[in-house]
């Protein structure tokens, strides 16, 4: 079997799995990690298409959440952790991917963090929070048909992070950040059409942290909402910022989250 790439492992203890948000990578966990490796062994994954993870060109045209999972399991596996349970941390698209990796082994989670997960599936297609995104995806779709990358990928950060925020990135960044719009369009399908329902996370046996910021746009603070509304066994912290919090206030999310491994 051709060894696996796109990871990075460091520490000892019990294994806490990280996964990152769309058009960002393992590193985004770099200070988290160096952190809790004093008492964790951390698994920070790339998902597909995105740091070192090749893009899926053979799934894409049935590209789904599953996918992902099954990169995480395979991972897993190659580092020897295919059974031990472990902590699962996640951003907006990875914390999506922990909720869909969670669903499918319960057994084997000791407990889940996530901040904002945009598991667009649980809204309903009447309301507005919905129809929200699904402008957004088309918004995207349509510039992509146009081979406008450069575009699309404004389109996307200004959603998540404001107008005008993409412009102030420097060149390189929009030029780096405009080779992974392609992936971002399957990750918006594979959430949007991802199967599981409210309550499949209704019996879920371990303890979950849900972080949200007051900042973000209606899509993802309504998700939220809706979990914190149905999950068993959570613990809820509303942010003063926004949906990027994770990256763009690293410290103070950090620290969070530090607080829930050091107790």
């Amino acid at each position: 079997m051709q060894s696996l790439t796109g990871y990075k492992v460091g520490g000892d203890g019990q294994p806490i799995l990280l996964l990152h948000s769309s058009m960002s990578s393992k590193t985004q966990w770099k200070m988290l990690t160096s952190q809790l490796q004093e008492n964790y062994r951390t698994l920070a994954v790339d998902l597909w298409g995105y740091g070192e993870a090749p893009y899926p060109a053979e799934l894409a045209e049935r590209f789904c959440l599953q996918d992902e999972v099954d990169r995480v399991l395979a991972v897993l596996e190659q580092e020897q952790q295919d059974s031990a349970p472990l902590h699962v941390v996640g951003h907006s698209y990875g914390a999506a991917t922990a909720l869909r990796f969670a669903t499918q082994y319960p057994e084997r989670i000791l407990s889940l963090t996530i901040y904002e997960p945009v598991a667009f599936h649980l809204l309903s297609p009447e309301e507005p929070a919905f129809l929200e995104i699904v402008e957004v995806v088309k918004g995207l779709e349509r510039t992509l048909a146009q081979n406008d990358d450069m575009s699309a990928t404004q389109q996307f950060i200004d959603y998540w992070s404001g107008p005008g925020a993409f412009k102030r990135y420097p060149s390189d960044i929009r030029n780096a950040l405009s080779g992974q719009i392609r992936k971002v369009a399957l990750d918006f399908k594979a959430l949007i059409e991802e199967p599981t329902r409210l309550q499949d996370y209704a019996s879920f046996p371990f303890n979950t942290y849900l972080m949200a910021g007051e900042k973000s746009p209606l899509s993802s603070r309504r998700i939220s909402e809706r979990l914190k509304e149905s999950l068993p066994n959570l613990e809820f912290k509303q942010t003063p910022w926004g949906h990027m919090a994770p990256i763009t206030h690293v410290a103070e999310i950090n620290d969070l989250i530090l607080a829930r491994f050091q107790n």
